[in-house]
């Protein structure tokens, strides 16, 4: 699924310009949906470029495959599928909560709730890495307009002149790495430099990534055990509908 999704993209991407002219004669996208990401947004339907229709109906297709999947095996960890496709899964799931207006929906946004607790069990048994929990969570915040939880998407914040994260909420930055550290992440000064150096926050050298955690032991996962059924508790809390709202990631990001 993950290299169909990236091959419709890639092509939307090579195809936008040849629909500038026409989009700006015909369309009023007053979402605020940055180029080219707003041709996705085209009205009617009909008349969209075809890479465009396409990439709504691959999302939609991979979304709904998704689903069936997390229904039946939970999250999609490494020890299911390896380290490749839980990336892809991830991958997968940022564009279920992407802020183009064809693309999100409330039951997207619910759907992306529900594996924001699944991500936490998962990163705390090493089967998912602590940026995909991040991110989602991140970008579920940033499309309801909150203060972020674990300041991990280039979009919530600005760099000043110095360097430092200017952000438009009031945010506790020891609360942030505190949270940070407890899912794995380095500090946020550690993305601060990494996006001064002009990287990645996820980048720790030249096309070098950050790695994910080591498997989790027998030893480590027992310090780890409330934790789980902790998170356990709050996972059933989602599937009865009674958990709070998680807020929202990298490639039909608006």
């Amino acid at each position: 699924m993950c290299a169909e999704d990236g091959a419709a993209v890639r092509a939307f991407l090579a195809d936008a310009e040849n629909h500038r002219p026409q989009f700006e004669r015909t369309q009023a996208i007053r979402s605020g949906t940055p180029w080219p990401y707003a041709l996705l947004e085209w009205e009617p339907r009909e008349d969209a470029p075809v890479t465009a229709r396409h990439v709504v109906d691959v999302v939609k297709s991979h979304t709904a495959r998704l689903r069936e999947i997390v229904s039946e095996y939970g999250w999609p960890g490494r020890s299911l599928v390896g380290e490749n496709g839980a990336d892809a899964a991830w991958l997968l799931l940022q564009h279920v909560n992407s802020q183009v207006t064809t693309i999100r929906s409330p039951a997207g946004d619910e759907f992306c709730r529900s594996c924001v607790m699944l991500l936490h069990e998962a990163v705390a048994n090493g089967e998912a890495h602590p940026r995909h929990l991040a991110a989602i969570a991140d970008s579920l915040r940033l499309g309801n307009d909150e203060s972020p939880e674990f300041a991990s998407l280039p979009a919530q914040y600005e760099l000043d002149d110095q360097g430092r994260a200017v952000f438009r909420w009031k945010v506790d930055t020891a609360a942030i790495d505190q949270r940070r550290a407890a899912i794995g992440l380095p500090p946020l000064a550690a993305d601060l430099a990494r996006r001064r150096s002009g990287a990645t926050a996820n980048e720790i050298g030249p096309g070098i990534w950050e790695p994910w955690p080591p498997p989790r032991t027998e030893a480590n996962c027992e310090a780890r055990a409330n934790e789980v059924v902790t998170l356990k508790e709050k996972r059933a809390d989602v599937v009865a509908g009674r958990c709070g709202s998680h807020a929202p990631g990298p490639t039909i990001q608006a």
